[in-house]
């Protein structure tokens, strides 16, 4: 599998992961489920992020766009974000709930909004009329 079509799979667990959270809080799943959830996304993401910083760093090298560094900002201002929460992940805290209703949907549709963009972004490196 090339390294595209590996950022397209682990964008789609990604969305299937943040879904399964969203799901989870929209029905008030056990907290402990859900900081499960998280667990998995973040270790999905960070794998992802790596894969994907080298990715993008190489066209930036080669003097692409400068769009490929905005979406390295953002992936910094998505840790940020998720460090914030990580903080209240512990189920037994009152916060907890509160956090995962704002905190929580806030990250996740950071991240769906961040994903659409460069899923654009991909079809784009894989369009041949755009190279």
């Amino acid at each position: 599998m090339d390294k595209i079509s590996e950022l397209q799979k682990e964008h789609s667990e990604i969305k299937g992961l943040l879904s399964k959270i969203e799901n989870s809080i929209d029905n008030n799943v056990n907290g402990e489920f859900i900081v499960e959830l998280f667990d998995d996304l973040d270790k999905t993401w960070n794998r992802h992020e790596k894969r994907e910083e080298k990715i993008f760093n190489k066209i930036v090298r080669y003097g692409k766009m400068p769009f490929e560094k905005m979406l390295l900002n953002e992936h910094r201002e998505l840790r940020g974000h998720w460090k914030v929460l990580r903080i209240a992940m512990d189920p037994v805290k009152k916060m907890f709930r509160v956090a995962l209703d704002t905190d929580g949907r806030m990250l996740i549709r950071k991240l769906k909004e961040h994903i659409a963009i460069e899923d654009k972004f991909i079809e784009k490196l894989i369009d041949p009329r755009f190279r």
